[in-house]
């Protein structure tokens, strides 16, 4: 069909590895909308062993539309004041990840924070039939941005330590402030890349093409998101995060 080679010519990616980068980019989308994260665990290491050239970068430019979109959309449910003690957590978790990474084995750090958002979910899953829950303090929402700023860093997975803190709030809670978090943290990461000139013309293309895949994805997540509320928010939050200390672990050993 002249408009899928026309596709194939515009971004130089083969037509079976691009229509699978479509459905991969719209299950994604459909996870992080409805959960609040997953969206990078599951399409860049999945896509970059399809591709080179569809991940990292098309992924984080086709996902800046989906955290903004979400937080504009729950932005009632936003937690300011827990956000903004997340955000002052970042900065030295990120710079502890830097002093981590020229001091020890990278591949140790990453089965360490793998082991610490597994035991993290394991201690969740003893104690959810237990007594309700407290209010997390200021201290542990600072701890959490810096856990955060640490796994980013290390091992591109700063979600779990924000979801788990806020996995007994309300769905839009949840995922509107982790919008705000990510949304924070992928800016960061976008300026830098763009000052350093590692973002392409090649990973805009890419990135144009699969847009539509995060819409249809966005728009499923909102089917989805009202039969997920509640306690089985919780049980998705605890699974995504404990298969990202899985698969991290599994990469990691697995090289």
């Amino acid at each position: 069909m002249p408009l899928l080679d026309l596709l194939t010519t515009f971004t130089g990616v083969p037509l079976g590895a691009l229509l699978a980068a479509m459905a991969i980019t719209a299950v994604a989308a459909t996870l992080h909308g409805t959960v609040g994260l997953g969206f990078g665990m599951v399409s860049v290491p999945t896509l970059a062993m399809l591709d080179p050239r569809l991940s990292p970068v098309p992924q984080m430019l086709v996902v800046l539309p989906l955290i903004l979109r979400m937080a504009w959309h729950e932005r009632g449910g936003i937690d300011w004041r827990g956000f903004g003690l997340i955000a002052v957590g970042r900065l030295p978790g990120a710079a502890l990840g830097v002093w981590l990474v020229e001091r020890f084995a990278r591949p140790g750090l990453e089965l360490l924070i793998a082991a610490i958002i597994g035991g993290a979910v394991l201690t969740s899953l003893a104690v959810r039939r237990g007594a309700a829950p407290r209010r997390a303090t200021g201290g542990l929402r600072v701890a959490a941005g810096m856990a955060s700023g640490v796994g980013s860093y290390i091992a591109g997975i700063g979600g779990p330590p924000i979801a788990l803190l806020y996995r007994h709030a309300a769905g839009p809670t949840l995922r509107s402030t982790m919008a705000m978090v990510f949304l924070v943290g992928l800016s960061i990461t976008l300026v830098t890349r763009t000052a350093a000139g590692h973002i392409s013309t090649s990973d805009l293309r890419v990135a144009l093409v699969l847009l539509p895949a995060v819409g249809v994805g966005l728009r499923l997540s909102h089917v989805l998101k009202p039969r997920v509320e509640g306690p089985r928010l919780k049980v998705a939050v605890l699974v995504v995060s404990g298969a990202a200390a899985l698969a991290l672990a599994l990469r990691t050993l697995l090289g």
